[in-house]
C-alpha cells in the first residue's frame, strides 16, 4: 500500500511566546509555519483573523510611532506573521527593515533565511546562516534549517546530524521533531520515525501533523483498523485537507470498504481546484471500487433471485408429504423385490 506523506516541512518551533500570541489558542498548541503553508494541518489551525489583526495593529504602530525604539522587533514580528501567512515578499520586505535597523540582530537574520529557503534561494539561506556570529548560536531553530537544507541538497546525512543536534539543544522543539521524523519515514525507518512523532504527541497531543504520520506508520504495519479510527477523526477535524483524505481513502480501500472509500476519494479529488499529487492513483482506485461494488451488488442480485424462486415454489402440505413418503416406501420395496429375485 502507498503510503503519502505531508508534503511540507516546519520551520518555526514556536516556542516564543511572540510567535504563540497569534495562533488559536484553544487548540492548546504552539504556533509552526511549514514551508508550503497551508500543507501543515497545524498551519490551518493558525485564525486568519487574529493573524490579519496583529498585522493591522503593528502595522499602525509603526506609522503612529515612527521613533519608537521597538520599531525593530515590530518589523521582525511583521516579517514572522507574513512569513506564516505565506506572503514571502511582504516577509523579506519587513524583515530586511528590521535589519536596516539593526545589522546585528540575529533573530532578523534567521527569519531572513527562512524567507530565503522558501523562495528556493538555499545558498543566500546558507551563506546567512554560516556567517561567524551566526554560527556562535546555533540553537534548535537554525539547526532545524540547515537540515531542511541539507534535505533538499540531498544531503540525508548532514540533516540527519543537523535534527539531531536541533533536539539535542531543545528536546521539546516540535518542528525539528516532526521535521525529523518525515525524513526517517521517507527513508522507511518506520520505527525510529515513530519515536519522533510519539514525543511529539507526548508534548502536544492534539498535533494533527503527528496523528496523521502515526496513522500512516500504523498502516504499513498493517494495522488497519487502527489507521483508519486515527484517519476519521482527523478528517472529522481536518476534512478539507487533501492529504487526510487521500490516506483516508487509501487505507478504506485497502480495508475493501468500498462505498466509504469512494466518497472519501471523491472528496479528495474535489478538495482543491490545484494540482493534486495522486490525483491519478485516487481515479485508479475509484475505478476498481465501481467495478468491485457493481460485482457486489450483482452476486447480491442473483443471490435474491435464488431466494425468490425458493420463496415462489408452493409448501407442501402435510398430506403432500405424507405421499412422497409413501412413494418413497413403495420404491424401496420394489428395489428390495428386484434384488431378491437377482439373487436367486
Amino acid at each position: 500500500m502507498k503510503v503519502t506523506t505531508l508534503a511540507f516541512f516546519l520551520l518555526i518551533s514556536g516556542c516564543a511566546a511572540t510567535t504563540a500570541r497569534y495562533v488559536d489558542g484553544s487548540r492548546n498548541e504552539v504556533a509552526l509555519v511549514s514551508t508550503d503553508s497551508a500543507e501543515s494541518l497545524h498551519g490551518q489551525g493558525i485564525k486568519k483573523g487574529a493573524a490579519d489583526g496583529a498585522i493591522k495593529k503593528l502595522t499602525t504602530s509603526l506609522t503612529e510611532k515612527p521613533k519608537d525604539t521597538s520599531r525593530k522587533d515590530s518589523f521582525l514580528e511583521l516579517a514572522r506573521l507574513y512569513l506564516a501567512k505565506g506572503n514571502l515578499d511582504l516577509a523579506e520586505k519587513n524583515v530586511k527593515k528590521s535589519l536596516e535597523l539593526d545589522i546585528k540582530n540575529l533573530d532578523s537574520k534567521l527569519v531572513l533565511a527562512q524567507v530565503y529557503y522558501r523562495k528556493g534561494l538555499l545558498d543566500m539561506a546558507s551563506m546567512l546562516l554560516q556567517g561567524e556570529s551566526m554560527t556562535q548560536i546555533r540553537g534548535a531553530e537554525m539547526h532545524n534549517l540547515l537540515a531542511l537544507i541539507a534535505i533538499k541538497k540531498a544531503r540525508p546525512e548532514v540533516a540527519w546530524a543537523h535534527f539531531e543536534s536541533a533536539i539535542r539543544l531543545d528536546e521539546t522543539n516540535i518542528a525539528a521533531r516532526l521535521n525529523y521524523g518525515m525524513m526517517l519515514l521517507d527513508h522507511s525507518l518506520d520505527r525510529k520515525a515513530g519515536i519522533q512523532f510519539e514525543r511529539t504527541l507526548s508534548l502536544v497531543p492534539t498535533q494533527p501533523d503527528a496523528l496523521l504520520m502515526m496513522a500512516m506508520i500504523k498502516a504499513r504495519r498493517g494495522d488497519l483498523a487502527g489507521a483508519e479510527t486515527d484517519l476519521e477523526k482527523l478528517s472529522s477535524d481536518h476534512g478539507k485537507n487533501h492529504v487526510v483524505l487521500y490516506n483516508y481513502g487509501s487505507v478504506l480501500y485497502t480495508s475493501e470498504k468500498y462505498q466509504k472509500s469512494l466518497e472519501v476519494l471523491k472528496s479528495y479529488l474535489a478538495s482543491t481546484k490545484k494540482a493534486l499529487p495522486n490525483s491519478d492513483e485516487a481515479i485508479a482506485m475509484i475505478e476498481v471500487a465501481q467495478d468491485r461494488l457493481k460485482e457486489l451488488e450483482k452476486g447480491d442480485s442473483e443471490i435474491a433471485e435464488e431466494v425468490k424462486k425458493m420463496q415462489s415454489k408452493p409448501a407442501k402440505t402435510p398430506s403432500m408429504q405424507a405421499e412422497e413418503n409413501r412413494e418413497a416406501e413403495l420404491k424401496n420395496a420394489d428395489d428390495n423385490a428386484l434384488n431378491d429375485l437377482i439373487g436367486h
